[in-house]
């Protein structure tokens, strides 16, 4: 039987929870229209060019901004929905588009992030498609990086090291995720979805929406980033990670969703008690 915890919603910010008889499962879910001043806690953390865009009745996370070279921008949930929680799975998507209003190229990239960012001073916010400086520093912590210049690939890194690497995708990030216009890129995206447990390991998939082949390409599938011995992931969180070089782009994304389990730290357990809130198409062939 499973035991219903208090649901809370801000704006449009979600998150759920229920307990089972092994794991806890949850929920967060952001479509990133919460444009308030200033940025509250239950929204995320912005850092460097991040920000939320209203274009046209849109609303949308941007990274970084076409026009804006040799810049950085990164976003994370905060801790607000996942203090006190070791977690042990996700399966998260979200939709991603760039825009370079059809001038040059796409600029370095963007990186989906899981780790410790409780302490996002100094330089430890700074990153891109390799991660975050919190990250490196501290030797841990999961960024499923989307290189859009030169490499082409998707790398999942831990730390500061890359772990597992799909094989060059090709022209599709330009071809198909990058759009002509602002409007088109704030309507018109594709979709990243990344799975994760602690026992099976690591899923990749990507569609790049307007691409003519039906369904998601499996960009990363492995057995490593398992710890079957447990490992403690207790106060971890997600973001995203985005930069430009000398080629610049606007990066967006939207309709973050994330289902987790997540084993509760002790001190937790009491709260949960109380009732408080804590907060595939087709596989492509």
């Amino acid at each position: 039987m499973l035991k219903i915890c208090t649901a809370s919603a801000v704006g449009a910010v979600l998150a759920t929870c229920s307990v089972g008889q092994a794991d806890l499962t949850g929920n967060y879910s952001n479509d990133f229209s919460l444009a308030t001043t200033p940025w509250s806690t239950y929204e995320g953390n912005h850092h460097g060019t991040s920000y939320i865009t209203t274009h046209n009745g849109n609303s949308d996370l941007q990274l970084v901004s076409d026009g804006a070279p040799g810049t950085q921008g990164t976003w994370d949930t905060g801790s607000y929905y996942f203090a006190g929680k070791s977690i042990t799975s996700f399966s998260a998507s979200f939709d991603f588009s760039f825009n370079t209003n059809g001038n040059g190229g796409l600029g370095d990239g963007f990186s989906f992030l899981f780790g410790n960012m409780t302490d996002m001073t100094g330089n430890r916010w700074q990153g891109g498609e390799g991660g975050v400086q919190a990250m490196y520093q501290d030797g841990q912590g999961m960024a499923i990086g989307f290189d859009t210049y030169g490499g082409d690939s998707v790398k999942a890194n831990w730390g500061s090291q890359t772990i597992a690497e799909s094989i060059p995708i090709g022209t599709e990030w330009w071809d198909y995720a990058n759009k002509g216009s602002y409007d088109n890129a704030l309507v018109d995206q594709g979709n990243i979805i990344v799975n994760w447990s602690i026992n099976l390991g690591l899923q990749v998939l990507i569609d790049w929406g307007g691409d003519p082949i039906d369904g998601y390409w499996t960009a990363i599938e492995t057995g490593f980033f398992t710890w079957p011995g447990g490992y403690d992931m207790t106060d971890w969180s997600f973001g995203f990670a985005g930069r430009n070089g000398g080629i610049d782009n606007d990066i967006l994304i939207d309709n973050l969703n994330i289902d987790y389990t997540y084993i509760p730290a002790p001190g937790a357990i009491a709260v949960l008690g109380m009732g408080i809130f804590a907060g595939t198409r087709r596989r492509r062939h």
